[in-house]
């Protein structure tokens, strides 16, 4: 059997390193979150039947 060759080389990268601009970020749009944890809560919920 033939062995995988990756074209790239993987790395580790501690997030806590990275410098991020704070207007990098969206803001947050609290009635936004809702409607996901709400979607989301009502997938998981029917995905367990």
């Amino acid at each position: 059997m033939k062995p995988v060759e990756c074209p790239y080389e993987i790395m580790l990268l501690n997030s806590q390193q990275l410098i991020i601009p704070k207007d990098y970020q969206r803001r947050l749009r609290p009635n936004r979150v809702d409607a996901i944890v709400s979607d989301f809560d009502n997938a998981s919920l029917t995905s367990r039947r």
